[in-house]
């Protein structure tokens, strides 16, 4: 996996989560399907909240526009609104938001854009913002490439049991990415993060399963049971 598909993953699996929290809803696991059909007086009703300045109407309205739920898919649309809610301090609108100035939908690319925003809901608490900062980092997107923060980051979220973040340290170990190669560590934080539901470190598992021996596994599985102890035990601050 390339470097730059651990913000891709994180970004995307932070869009649902979101999506799911803020708007009462199942997401679904493809972007840009629709999650269920909306009447037209349904849309009509959104849009006015949204036109009279109700943040949560405006998150929802750009996430029906996202991901063409009820209306077509519009990525110009879903950044108008986004950017109406973020600008009224909605986190996850503001997390939305920069994940389309990363991919440059239905706005310029614009990488400092989106670290403005992840700051802000990172420096709020949201460890999917946390999460995706840290990507900023270990890319050198919009931030000059540093490791060390990308690190520090992923490991804020991953006190906090974001199983994202756990297996982007699982992949800078396998990778040497900043820190020494190591299989072990990397299985080790694999093992966390699959535990809390992220199924591409459980991927990561089967394929680095079969090239280890027994005993490493074992050292590995010895050395998971330690970190989950340490970070329940550990205390941190989101900024500095």
């Amino acid at each position: 996996m390339a470097r730059s598909s651990v913000h891709e993953v994180i970004s995307l699996i932070a869009f649902f989560v979101l999506f799911a929290l803020l708007s009462g809803c199942e997401p679904n696991d493809q972007k840009g399907a629709a999650v269920s059909e909306l009447s037209n007086s349904d849309i009509t009703s959104l849009l006015s909240s949204a036109e009279n300045g109700n943040k949560d109407a405006q998150f929802s309205l750009a996430v029906k526009y996202h991901l063409g739920n009820g209306v077509a898919a519009d990525p110009v649309k879903a950044a108008f609104w986004y950017e109406k809610a973020a600008n009224a301090g909605h986190l996850g609108a503001m997390n939305n938001l920069a994940a389309l100035y990363y991919d440059g939908k239905g706005v310029k690319q614009d990488f400092n854009r989106a670290i403005e925003l992840y700051k802000k809901i990172s420096e709020a608490g949201d460890i999917s913002g946390t999460a995706s900062l840290a990507g900023m980092y270990m890319d050198g997107k919009g931030v000059p490439q540093d490791y060390n923060e990308a690190q520090r980051l992923y490991t804020i979220a991953a006190q906090r049991g974001y199983g994202s973040a756990q297996n982007a340290i699982g992949m800078m170990y396998k990778f040497g990415w900043g820190v020494p190669q190591n299989n072990i560590e990397a299985y080790a934080w694999w093992i966390l993060a699959a535990g809390n539901g992220d199924t591409v470190a459980s991927d990561n598992i089967k394929e680095l399963r079969a090239k280890l021996s027994a005993g490493d596994v074992v050292q590995a599985e010895e050395r998971a049971k330690q970190l989950a102890a340490s970070l329940s035990q550990s205390s941190f601050k989101l900024t500095r």
